[in-house]
């Protein structure tokens, strides 16, 4: 399954995220999902979802040159193996 994750900013740091991400993770085994993609992945210099990202076991698979807001950036994507293949 592909995931976007998103929590305002006045939201953050308070455990949100993580419990928002346990529960779609219990809902894709239940659907018998093998890997959660991020879509689009995250920029390469946002470095606190990428420790996020890592801390939640998503591995990161490739870097790749992408646009966000008009602006060239390096994007790197993230899988999470969920189930076995």
């Amino acid at each position: 399954c592909t995931l976007a994750p998103s929590v305002a900013d006045a939201y953050q740091n308070v455990g949100l995220g993580s419990l928002l991400l346990e529960h779609l993770l219990e809902v894709a085994l239940r659907l018998g999902r093998k890997r959660m993609v991020l879509m689009g992945g995250t920029q390469a210099t946002n470095h606190r979802a990428i420790r996020y990202y890592e801390k939640h076991g998503f591995q990161l698979t490739r870097t790749q040159r992408g646009a966000q807001w008009g602006k060239e950036v390096n994007e790197q994507l993230f899988v999470l193996q969920t189930g076995s293949e």
